[in-house]
């Protein structure tokens, strides 16, 4: 088997993308509030020995179980920040915040807003940046918008202050 992956299939040859070149295409779309959940649960979950160790039988029900109860509640949390923020994330970039704190899950739990927060910035700077350069574009001048692309952070950032004015202390 080969795999290859590009995040733009459409500039791919017209060789490369005819039938019986490759058999399936998969999209790699950014994390669900589930798949959220999921990785967190993943990180977080305790393992059973753990569990063998602190001498706190393995009950059949997951319903019962306090320290499963608590982990779900933890996830559902966690995936409820990144869906509240309302920021697109990969499951990669997920999982690299978690791995921040690999064996604190509490330290997650304080720190999640913070970086929703601040993906939320960076995500509204691209916007921004892409907006200025395509109106820039638009009236035909290159050199005019290679220095709009430069400076956008300052006017990004001011913007962001200005919002932040407005509604408080939340990101924009």
């Amino acid at each position: 088997m080969i795999f290859a992956s590009t995040n733009f299939p459409e500039n791919l040859d017209a060789a490369l993308r005819r039938p019986g070149r490759f058999g399936v295409d998969v999209k790699f779309d950014f994390a669900t509030h589930e798949q959220a959940m999921d990785i967190y649960k993943h990180f977080y979950a305790p393992s059973p020995h753990i569990l063998e160790e602190v001498k706190c039988p393995i009950p059949p029900s997951t319903s019962i179980d306090p320290a499963k109860a608590r982990i779900d509640d933890e996830a559902e949390h966690f995936a409820t920040v990144i869906k509240e923020a309302d920021i697109k994330v990969s499951i990669a970039t997920i999982q690299g915040f978690l791995l921040l704190y690999k064996r604190e899950p509490e330290m997650v739990q304080a720190k999640v807003g913070e970086w929703a927060a601040g993906i939320r910035v960076e995500q509204f700077l691209v916007i921004e940046e892409e907006k200025a350069v395509a109106k820039t574009v638009e009236q035909g001048s290159k050199k005019k918008a290679d220095r709009q692309v430069a400076g956008i952070g300052k006017d990004g950032m001011r913007v962001i202050e200005e919002k932040q004015k407005l509604i408080g202390d939340e990101a924009p």
